[in-house]
């Protein structure tokens, strides 16, 4: 019972540990490498948020059924945890690594069925190779989460193989890391919105802007979003921020109507805070807060935004409108 997980019907992390040790004892020296694939589900958490648990469970069960039937032999998979699967091949050539992954990646473009109900969670893979007397079970598990998180920064259903660079960047992600977190304890400290104009180009009068968050790091040097708008996603923190950015925004566009009753801002909004079951209040009090006229504030959405789950979708950006506000679509196409 201590080995193996009763949801998913596999095997658990404690019996990976054994289980890889083992597999690093019985590869010979000069022969091919043995794998380790460490697998964690993308969007895994929308369906919890969205649908409960029990779809959640549903979706884990039916990604360990598939692994299973995959891999059969000499080959194991294990639930590490959460959402997170571990896959230790024996030593073997790198083709067959290929092949198993292309079909994994393959299977993941389609969606999981439960309950009659489809949800798309793709995968992201980090890969490490693993030999006799190299390197111990910790530091191999460790390895291979550390290619599947650059995994998941470079796009859903993907992978990538262990290579030494890639500790570097896991030293600054574990930095920048500390940089947010720190920065949104001490009151947004370090953030700083930006506002790019909408020029008319018959009137060259200014007649909008798009709120822009920046980070001053401790060089004090300006960060631009494509440094940290990921990192925060995955972390959870795009919440508070966006949130910060939206109550900035509002409350200079309320003091640029006092001059200009016409002028907009645009402020772009990410899929978790639509996620968030308290979204429309947050909005709500955020505008009311600055006094803005609601019917000035244009909240920008991706198409991307739109289909991961457009019934949910439509009914916030309907009630949004109800509120007054506009919807313009960002990065269409």
């Amino acid at each position: 019972m201590a080995y193996q997980d009763h949801l998913a019907g596999l095997p658990n992390r404690y019996r990976c540990d054994v289980d890889l040790e083992l597999a690093i004892e019985n590869t010979t020296p000069g022969d091919h490498p043995g794998y380790v694939f460490f697998l964690d589900l993308d969007d895994f958490k929308i369906v919890n948020d969205c649908y409960g648990h029990d779809y959640g469970d549903g979706v884990l069960m039916a990604v360990a059924a598939y692994l299973r039937d995959l891999f059969v032999g000499n080959t194991h998979v294990y639930r590490f945890g959460g959402d997170e699967f571990v896959v230790i091949i024996p030593p073997t050539g790198r083709e067959v690594v290929e092949a198993y992954l292309e079909t994994m990646l393959e299977r993941a473009k389609k969606p999981w069925v439960v309950d009659q109900k489809e949800f798309y969670c793709p995968f992201s893979i980090g890969v490490v190779e693993f030999r006799p007397g190299e390197e111990d079970v910790k530091s191999i598990l460790k390895k291979a989460d550390i290619a599947m998180y650059q995994t998941k920064k470079q796009g859903k259903n993907s992978y990538i193989y262990y290579t030494e660079g890639l500790d570097i960047a896991t030293v600054r992600r574990s930095e920048l890391e500390t940089l947010l977190r720190a920065a949104m304890a001490n009151d947004f400290e370090g953030f700083e919105v930006y506002y790019q104009p909408y020029i008319d180009t018959h009137s060259r009068q200014i007649v909008g802007a798009e709120a822009l968050v920046r980070l001053r790091g401790p060089d004090g040097k300006l960060m631009l979003p494509a440094s940290f708008i990921s990192l925060s996603e995955y972390l959870g923190l795009i919440v508070p921020l966006g949130n910060f950015v939206l109550r900035s925004a509002a409350a200079e566009c309320r003091r640029i109507n006092q001059v200009s009753p016409e002028f907009s801002m645009s402020v772009n909004v990410s899929i978790r805070q639509f996620q968030q079951h308290d979204f429309l209040s947050q909005v709500e009090e955020a505008l009311s807060d600055t006094g803005v006229d609601y019917s000035n504030i244009v909240l920008e959405v991706t198409e991307g935004m739109l289909v991961e789950d457009l019934e949910q979708m439509q009914l916030l950006l309907d009630q949004l409108r109800l509120m007054g506000l506009r919807i313009a679509m960002d990065d269409f196409g």
